[in-house]
């Protein structure tokens, strides 16, 4: 397991981490505050490739949790999104008890 700040720092330390997994491991990341702005293209496609479909388009302090897996046939991500907007994400995140990966209507 490891945390990484991407608003102070680069994503060296994350990218280095992500290629150092083998096939078979799954990968939980969660983010409030904020994942994206130093995200890099490759941080980004490498995340892609585990299965996300939010990776490459989430923005500064967008809100995301996601489930993914490195080179497991079959497996399907679980993500959820939330763009930056204060009143949404404290709401979604802290006020309503359905859950996280449903989808949203």
């Amino acid at each position: 397991y490891a945390t990484f700040d991407l608003y102070a720092k680069d994503s060296t330390e994350l990218k280095e981490f992500l290629s150092q997994m083998v096939n078979g491991e799954i990968i939980i990341i969660a983010s409030y505050d904020d994942a994206a702005f130093r995200l890099d293209s490759e941080a980004r496609t490498t995340l892609s490739s585990f299965g996300s479909t939010v990776a490459s388009s989430i923005a500064f302090r967008d809100a995301w949790v996601f489930l993914g897996a490195k080179g497991v046939p079959g497996f399907t991500a679980k993500e959820n999104h939330l763009k930056n907007d204060k009143v949404i994400v404290k709401r979604s995140f802290f006020g309503q008890k359905k859950h996280f990966f449903e989808e949203r209507e």
